[in-house]
């Protein structure tokens, strides 16, 4: 018995890390009738926890994706404002 491992080995994780865990394994379930019949279904299920690893992460680059997008007008629009900007005081100085 001295290779015994503690049943609950995620309580051992630091708090943030179990919930972070838990919500993971909450959306891996939903692949259960899938994984279920896997003849490895501790490894079908890491696959599956992949996959909606995978979604959130595709998830994210499209919503960096339209904050880039955003960003990038506003800096084009203050870089157009400060050439009128310079326009104008160039055309008062020479006035």
């Amino acid at each position: 018995m001295l290779l015994r491992t503690e049943s609950n080995w995620k309580k051992k994780l630091a708090p943030e890390d179990e919930n972070k865990l838990n919500e993971l394994l909450e959306r891996t379930s939903n692949h259960r009738p899938a994984y279920s019949l896997a003849e490895e279904v501790k490894a079908a299920q890491l696959w599956c926890a992949l996959i909606e690893m995978k979604k959130e992460n595709v998830h994210l680059k499209e919503r960096i994706g339209k904050l880039e997008y955003i960003i990038d007008g506003f800096v084009a629009r203050v870089h157009s404002l400060e050439s009128e900007k310079k326009v104008i005081i160039e055309s008062h100085e020479r006035f």
